[in-house]
């Protein structure tokens, strides 16, 4: 539910040119006077074509600008776009009661610089259906995630995924996604980071390294200077030399590190540490390596679900390291 603060009402139905919209057409001229009026409105998208949801949205806009107080419910995120929900309050209900989360305008002058995009991301149509009607936000790097954790989700904890309330959200590149997980915490809405081993070269430019935790980082350093000092794999000096430079090491060179043991310990310890800051490490490189898939396809990914929902098998026995996602769904759930 919305409560517009100076934001919204209705528009003319399709099949009824004489009603509703034309209270919005005859207040055109805008006033500073806030009016007594409270306008309620049930679903006003319900029934309607796609452009006449977003003719009641500019209607709604109207009214509000010109002093009126417009409460509305919806299920449609197409009533809300990122420069409206400036001034929209949105109010929900979870475990602690009914709640009301702030306006984003105090955002605008701290974000409107170095967060414009992932502002904009949250309001896209294929987010904000989800975003906005969840309590938890999954931010993923990739499509593999999008496809399949939902029914891993299911199987592990015996449980519908639509009931978690938790949304699945791709974000683009892994540099956006404290950024993005920033704005949605501003928001209101809680949210958490699945993210690849290679994220470990993001850490230090996104403010998760500090004097508690920087000797982790340096000791995952110091062995991958070993590692190539050994000849074991082949980097460039400069991928190593300070924490923000392993930034430059590859997915795949990732992959390569992670096969020798004595890095093993200063991963796991990164994966620990990052936990609590809601952000989730696969440790053996990235999802694919998890579920032991060795390319990322749709075909592949059907694969996977006819494996586990048609023909019944265990996933246990699919998923090449279990263990890994086990721990990632009850990180999730928690």
């Amino acid at each position: 539910m919305f409560l517009v603060t100076p934001f919204y009402l209705i528009v003319r139905g399709d099949n009824y040119p004489d009603t509703g919209g034309y209270l919005a057409q005859v207040k055109k001229v805008s006033t500073t006077k806030r009016k007594t009026t409270v306008i309620c409105i049930d679903e006003p998208e319900l029934y309607l074509h796609p452009s006449t949801i977003h003719l009641i949205k500019d209607s709604l806009l109207t009214l509000s600008k010109n002093g009126y107080q417009i409460l509305f419910s919806t299920h449609s995120p197409s009533l809300l776009s990122a420069t409206n929900a400036m001034d929209a309050i949105q109010i929900y209900k979870n475990s602690d009661g009914t709640q009301a989360r702030e306006t984003i305008t105090h955002l605008l002058n701290s974000y409107e610089d170095t967060h414009a995009s992932q502002l904009q991301d949250v309001f896209k149509l294929n987010n904000s259906s989800q975003i906005f009607f969840s309590e938890k936000i999954l931010l993923v790097e990739g499509k593999t995630d999008t496809r399949i954790i939902s029914l891993t989700y299911e199987k592990i904890k015996n449980k519908n995924f639509h009931f978690s309330k938790i949304a699945i959200v791709p974000v683009d590149g892994k540099a956006n996604l404290v950024k993005m997980s920033e704005v949605l915490n501003s928001l209101g809405f809680p949210s958490r980071i699945l993210t690849d081993l290679d994220y470990i070269g993001n850490c230090e430019q996104d403010g998760l390294v500090d004097s508690s935790n920087e000797h982790l980082f340096e000791s995952f350093r110091l062995s991958v200077e070993r590692i190539h000092q050994e000849k074991k794999i082949d980097l460039d000096p400069n991928n190593y030399k300070c924490l923000r430079s392993l930034k430059s090491i590859s997915a795949k060179k990732y992959k390569e590190i992670r096969k020798y043991t004595e890095t093993h310990t200063h991963i796991e310890a990164i994966h620990n540490e990052l936990k609590r800051s809601n952000v989730f490490l696969w440790k053996e490189g990235d999802i694919e390596e998890v579920f032991g898939f060795t390319e990322k396809t749709e075909s592949r990914w059907q694969q996977f679900k006819k494996e586990l929902v048609l023909e019944g098998k265990e996933l246990e026995d699919i998923v090449e390291n279990y263990s890994s996602l086990s721990e990632m769904i009850n990180w999730l759930d928690a």
